[in-house]
């Protein structure tokens, strides 16, 4: 099932990838059906491995969804860092992807902001500079900020769940691993 829907997403985001218009929900439908499904998959697996029970391995499934979704919000966030983290700075846009700070900035400038940004994406993605303004742009439109905010709302989700579970090792790896998620550098 996993493989279905990452499969069936990734023809959907390479249809949206040349027509821009993506909003947050397909943003974040995108990514739940990527990363997440992924995230959630292992998760379930997991829990399956040892004969857990229907409601704890589905419970698992969705903490894997919210953690990866975390995880890929993080991820799209590291276009944006002044940091050297192992991947190239801005290569998102390089490569037409629209991410949620774009996305939350693209939704709420001006129109002639709106055409300026799509022509960068479109014509002018190659040109580092022009990529380097339009991550500062983004920045001082808050769409960093915004993202960060979404994201820390999914750790905040996926953490309200695991501390349902007992205080044990198992719990104590769960937190660790949503805190690697968020502290990451790379």
């Amino acid at each position: 099932m996993a493989v279905r829907k990452i499969s069936e997403v990734k023809i959907k985001d390479k249809k949206n990838k040349k027509k821009f218009d993506i909003n947050e929900d397909l943003y974040l439908e995108i990514i739940r059906k990527k990363t997440a499904t992924l995230m959630a998959t292992c998760c379930a697996i997991g829990a399956k491995s040892v004969n857990a029970d229907k409601k704890l391995v589905d419970k698992l499934f969705l903490f894997g969804e919210l953690i990866g979704t975390t995880f890929q919000i993080r991820d799209d966030l590291f276009d944006y860092s002044e940091n050297k983290i192992g991947k190239p700075i801005g290569i998102d846009i390089k490569d037409k992807k629209m991410t949620l700070p774009l996305i939350h900035v693209i939704n709420k400038v001006s129109l002639d902001d709106r055409k300026w940004i799509l022509n960068t994406i479109k014509k002018h993605n190659r040109d580092k500079n022009r990529v380097k303004e339009l991550i500062n742009f983004v920045k001082e439109k808050g769409g960093v900020e915004y993202a960060k905010k979404i994201m820390l709302n999914y750790k905040s989700k996926a953490l309200k769940m695991i501390l349902e579970f007992p205080k044990n090792d198992y719990r104590k790896s769960l937190e660790f691993m949503l805190d690697y998620v968020i502290e990451r550098k790379y």
